[in-house]
């Protein structure tokens, strides 16, 4: 459940460090890199443990690309088998599924997944830390929340850094 709690700022109960909120102030414009393919790539990220705004499709893509990666991920294994086996599982997923095909919807190409080099072989497609998954997986809760997440160029995912 979310409630409001400053204007254009809502709590969804799950924590306070990070929040998805409307941004009226920055109206830019969100692109998309499609590859010659004709195809959107996602290669994941790093999400959390560090304060950051996340404005543009592509890295908000990358973001529940990543919350899905790490939702099947086994982490106990490094190999090039394990990150197959889970892009697989990853695959199967509704909410993958879903994800693709508001992608679709809006704009008419497919979506695929690229390991990272950067993230290391514990990580090929990135991590996100707790506070962040809590907020992520109920953009999931539908197509249209999705689709406002993904291409409401005033929608926001913001992450703090945890103080201890």
């Amino acid at each position: 459940m979310k409630r409001q709690i400053r204007p254009k700022l809502f709590n969804t109960g799950l924590g306070m460090n990070h929040s998805v909120y409307i941004d009226f102030k920055n109206q830019h414009v969100n692109t998309i890199g499609i590859t010659d393919s004709g195809r959107i790539v996602s290669k994941g990220g790093k999400f959390g443990y560090s304060s950051n705004k996340y404005h543009s499709i592509q890295e908000k893509i990358d973001c529940l690309v990543t919350y899905l990666y790490q939702k099947h991920s086994d982490f106990k294994r490094d190999d090039i088998e394990e990150f197959e086996d889970c892009i697989i599982r990853v695959k199967r997923d509704s909410n993958y599924i879903r994800l693709c095909e508001v992608i679709m919807d809006h704009c008419a190409t497919y979506l695929r997944i690229r390991s990272n080099e950067d993230m290391g072989k514990w990580y090929p497609v990135g991590w996100m830390d707790k506070e962040a998954e809590d907020v992520v997986k109920n953009i999931f809760n539908d197509s249209d929340s999705i689709a406002e997440f993904l291409f409401n160029p005033q929608t926001v995912l913001e992450t703090k850094r945890l103080v201890f």
